[in-house]
């Protein structure tokens, strides 16, 4: 109950506009530590354990892998957007590495036509 309601009150807050940014490893870092102080409390794990199974079990992903998924869901909504301007833009910026990294996950290439839970899956499943 915790953790929903951290998930659905906090961390849209934390994550507002993410995928707009483009963020450095380091501050990604950051934010996967203050995401896994959270498991840590929740479920009574110590400072020196990893909380990647729980993650994994619960069907959560990583801040890594949220932040990629968040820039693909934003380019899937772009590409299929009805005004040409947010489909010109979506054009432009298929060529950015970013999208390129947001796209190959493991040698795995998404497209996107894929849904958004099967995207899911597949970077649930790239972190395990």
């Amino acid at each position: 109950m915790k953790l929903e309601l951290i998930e659905k009150q906090c961390l849209p807050i934390l994550f507002y506009c993410i995928e707009c940014m483009n963020l450095k490893n380091d501050q990604l870092t950051e934010l996967n530590v203050w995401v896994n102080s959270i498991y840590r409390k929740f479920f009574h794990y110590n400072k020196w354990e990893s909380v990647r199974e729980c993650k994994y079990f619960l069907g959560r992903m990583d801040v890594f892998n949220l932040y990629k998924f968040r820039k693909l869901l934003f380019l899937k909504k772009l590409f299929n957007s009805n005004d040409p301007l947010m489909t010109n833009l979506a054009n432009y910026l298929k060529f950015t590495p970013e999208y390129v990294t947001s796209t190959n996950i493991s040698n795995i290439s998404v497209s996107l036509n894929t849904s958004v839970n099967q995207l899911k899956r597949i970077y649930i499943d790239n972190f395990a």
